[in-house]
């Protein structure tokens, strides 16, 4: 019988209603009504049809999980959406209190939480029960059906414990430039990458990373990110530790939340666009002074490049490049460009204009400029312009020519102390009137007023102008071979359009590298994004960062024999599957109070035992997968239903199952049998540890065949594996599950299969199985001389007793040779439901309901009530005596609405799978 109490969802505010059911078809549903907010002590007392001993011998369990200790029920109360059920007979008694026949024996009240998926995850969508979310990958709704299923495709469908599977890691952009630092950038709101046990990786960059010029060297600064607290150790630039690598500087934090924020870099910036020419005059190929297009020479003159930058940006820097240098090799003589930019904001019609700036050199090596865009005053000290090198000199107003005209070029009034001296240049920079503007060898710099020009997103346009020879132009008359030019445009000579200077023998060309925008702030908080990031910070001159592998190892609470309390790196893979569900970098932390500690502390010890190690890169993992690999390299499975926890597999072979079902509580048994084309072997990839985690690929071949000359194969890559005897200890198992748990079995059971939970070992008695399996209950015994030597069922049962082979005088009178040395046995379930192995049973062949004993046991006294253990109602199975009952472990468990169990179980398997050579 089972009573099922719900909050049925029909009744008024805080009532609460109960249903009685009886077990199979043996009776209709009757209902009542409780208070709110009842203990499991008053529900008892007050529910009439529960046996009188109940108090004495019942049992509560959390539903599929483990039980509640009879202290508690009085404390124990009924909350809405709950749903408790009260079951029996598990065994039997001799009547009920309500006067309806219950009989008496262990009783269970199952509290279904049923609330505890409907908060935290599962409100978010993580960890639904419903179709498609994750118990949908541990169900065997999904049956093997044909033979075009690969191994992986069936593990992944069926088996108890799949092998961890993995994709390949992201690789890495190619290095550019005498300075650069790329990889794998953390987008906004992307998940920060975790190390679980140890692996060598490639950590990902937190910020985006800087390249920028710092006098004639090009800096690249980086700062890379693993989540959580981790040992980091072993950093290399390729393949040279950074301790060996010139010119390079690092620092690093474990990521505690109260480190120390990182020193070596204090700033963050955005880098956009590829690097572009400059366009420059374009000149015709035979004469080199004519421009190209005479009928439209426009279409021949520099051009706006466009850039821009970012919103929150202090800084902007364009960084140029001459790659060829800035020299004409017919004349001995130093050039001069000037360069104009403007900006605007995004969007808007009207251009700012920025001071033209003149750069010069006669250098024949690669040069590197930048023009430097910053918010904010000028030095109260104007630094001094170089004479003749480098950034020479800076005009806020430049007169346009007058043949062929010009507009000229005007600068933002923000760059001007006044009206005249125009112009600022080595020995004038005190008296010229031309401000917010600095100058050296390899940086011009342009300080912005944030009035006249607000920090924003600003599209940003740049021009080169004409190389001319520096000794022929005046700095104070901007006049060039004494007439005033205008650099970026041509002159007219003899009806054609000419470039101020010819491009004959001339290396002038320029590139906008990149262009920066640089926010002034620390990137990071306290030294940590979060509840605590790694973080290792690099600087380096003139050489790639891109290229940054660390030996990383995840730091993780391990069990202390009192508690997860200490911090410690470890491949065990216990800890860090209780990492994920509750611990520091949970997103929605799990309720420590329903975190099944025995189960994982109990696997935590079979991993140590066995060897068992877990090391992998999280890097935008779903928590279901990451709890799925972790629990795969230990053999075991994620449990997530009313206690969070692992189903783990191991051999079973010492163990007594935890429940027995036969014809008399279970119903509708099937069997499913799975039959894919296994491949013959396996090439699996992995990372190996001793290597530094460079991949590595074996071939495992299935053990039940010799080699053939031309295999079935497939690949299959394994993740959080790191040696080879792991690796191919995880696909031989894989073959021999699917060799020896290809059956499945399914059947119904009333709520008393609460004890049967997935990954828990159960007996079957049915004769769908075996024709010697029979099962009834008990309806008396003969007790003589203080012994049972008999026992009375309420049904009879067909009872073997034949002759061995060798006393079998004529083997022709033998109808069914299966028959011969058929025994039977008996085995009954006592009163708390524990299985008691009686023995053979005597007399002739037949069928009977008075069975006797070939061994009288004594009768044993239950100390709850007094009475014998063995009584009215038990449940009996009667076997051949070769085989008592198939052991099987259990799969997946489900409810239907009137808690009648759904049960499907797989073959124990326990000695091929666990006691073979190559076993886990």
């Amino acid at each position: 019988m089972n009573a099922v109490v719900r909050n049925a969802g029909i009744q008024a505010p805080g009532l609460i209603m109960a249903v009685y059911r009886p077990d199979f078809g043996q009776g209709r549903l009757s209902r009542k009504v409780f208070d709110p907010g009842m203990t499991v002590s008053q529900i008892v007392a007050e529910w009439d049809v529960l046996p009188r001993d109940f108090f004495q011998r019942g049992v509560v369990m959390i539903q599929g999980e483990h039980e509640l200790d009879r202290r508690y029920w009085s404390r124990t109360k009924l909350k809405a959406g709950n749903a408790i059920v009260l079951q029996a007979p598990l065994a039997g008694s001799k009547g009920g209190s309500g006067g309806n026949g219950a009989k008496n024996g262990v009783l269970a009240i199952i509290l279904a939480v049923a609330t505890v998926l409907t908060a935290g995850a599962a409100a978010a969508g993580f960890f639904g029960a419903g179709a498609g979310a994750w118990f949908g990958v541990g169900t065997l709704s999904a049956k093997l059906l044909g033979a075009a299923i690969s191994l992986g495709g069936a593990l992944l469908q069926s088996a108890l414990n799949k092998p961890p599977g993995a994709e390949k890691q992201k690789s890495l952009a190619d290095a550019k430039g005498s300075a650069s630092a790329s990889g794998n950038l953390l987008q906004k709101g992307a998940p920060v990458p975790r190390v679980g046990g140890t692996r060598y990786n490639y950590p990902s960059a937190a910020i985006q990373p800087l390249v920028l010029r710092e006098g004639g060297d090009e800096v690249a600064e980086a700062l890379f990110a693993l989540s959580g607290p981790h040992k980091i150790e072993d950093i290399c630039l390729g393949d040279t530790p950074i301790a060996d690598a010139d010119n390079v500087f690092y620092e690093v934090r474990e990521g505690w939340p109260d480190d120390q924020p990182i020193s070596l870099i204090t700033r963050y910036s955005t880098t956009r666009g590829s690097p572009f020419e400059l366009t420059g005059h374009v000149v015709d190929g035979d004469d080199q002074t004519l421009l190209k297009n005479q009928d439209f020479p426009a279409k021949s003159l520099p051009k706006f490049n466009m850039t821009s930058n970012a919103a929150e940006a202090d800084e902007v820097h364009l960084d140029l490049t001459f790659p060829q240098g800035l020299v004409k090799s017919s004349d001995s003589s130093r050039l001069r460009i000037a360069f104009r930019v403007r900006m605007r904001k995004t969007s808007a019609d009207s251009w700012i204009n920025l001071p033209e700036l003149h750069f010069a050199s006669d250098d024949t090596r690669e040069i590197r400029a930048s023009i430097v865009l910053k918010w904010g005053d000028a030095p109260e000290a104007t630094p001094g312009f170089p004479a003749s090198e480098g950034w020479i000199a800076g005009y806020k107003n430049v007169a346009g020519q007058t043949t062929p005209p010009t507009d000229g070029w005007a600068a933002d009034a923000s760059f001007s102390a006044g009206a005249g001296n125009d112009a600022i240049y080595k020995g004038v920079e005190g008296a010229s009137n031309v401000e917010r503007v600095n100058a050296d060898r390899y940086q011009a710099t342009l300080f912005l007023d944030a009035t006249a020009i607000p920090r924003g997103s600003y599209e940003i346009a740049i021009m080169r102008s004409a190389a001319v020879l520096a000794g022929n132009f005046g700095n104070s008359s901007y006049q060039y071979n004494g007439t005033v030019r205008d650099l970026f445009f041509y002159q007219l000579s003899g009806g054609q359009a000419k470039v101020v200077e010819s491009r004959q023998n001339l290396s002038d060309k320029v590139y906008l590298m990149r262009t920066s925008s640089i926010v002034n702030q620390h990137p990071v908080k306290g030294g940590a994004i979060g509840p605590g990031v790694a973080l290792i910070a690099i600087r380096a001159l003139n050489r790639s960062i891109d290229s940054l592998r660390v030996k990383a190892s995840g730091y993780v609470r391990d069990w202390d024999g009192t508690g997860w309390n200490t911090w410690k790196t470890t491949s065990n893979p216990a800890p860090h599957f209780k990492d994920v569900l509750d611990g520091l970098l949970a997103a929605e932390p799990i309720d420590p109070a329903i975190i099944d500690n025995d189960s994982l502390v109990e696997w935590r010890q079979r991993c140590i035992d066995r060897g068992y190690t877990f090391d992998k890169i999280m890097e935008g993992d779903g928590v279901v997968d990451v709890l799925s690999t972790i629990g795969s390299c230990g053999y075991a499975k994620p449990r997530m239903s009313e206690t969070w926890g692992v189903i783990s597999d191991y051999d079973r072979s010492a163990d007594e199952p935890v429940q027995i079902f036969t014809s008399r509580n279970s119903r509708g048994i099937t069997l499913d049998k799975g039959l894919p084309k296994l491949p013959d072997v396996i090439r699996a990839t992995f990372q190996e540890a001793s290597n530094k985690d460079i991949e590595r690929e074996i071939l495992v071949w299935r053990p039940d065949i010799p080699h053939r000359a031309r295999p079935r194969m497939e690949s299959l890559r394994l993740e959080g594996i790191s040696t080879e005897a792991a690796a191919r200890t995880q696909i031989l198992f894989a073959f021999r599950q699917m060799i020896y748990r290809s059956a499945f079995w399914n059947f119904e059971a009333p709520a008393e299969a609460a004890k049967a939970r997935r990954g828990t070992l159960i007996a079957v008695n049915h004769s769908v199985l075996d024709k010697f399996q029979r099962s009834a209950r008990i309806r008396g015994t003969t007790i003589v001389a203080g012994e049972i030597t008999e026992v009375k069922l309420d049904a009879p049962v067909q009872i073997y007793n034949e002759l061995m082979m060798e006393d079998v005088v004529d083997m022709t009178a033998i109808t069914d040779i299966t028959l011969v040395g058929a025994q039977t046995g008996i085995s009954i379930r006592d009163a708390d439901g524990d299985p008691i192995a009686i023995g053979r049973i005597t007399g002739a062949t037949g069928r009977r309901s008075t069975l006797q004993l070939d061994t009288p046991i004594a009768v044993e006294v239950d100390a709850k009530d007094g009475d014998p253990l063995l009584r009215e109602g038990n449940l009996a199975w009667i076997y051949s005596m070769s085989s008592q009952a198939r052991r099987l472990v259990v799969s997946n468990v489900t409810y239907d609405e009137e808690l009648v169990a759904q049960i499907s179980a797989v073959d124990e398997a326990s000695t091929e799978l666990f006691q073979s050579e190559g076993a886990p």
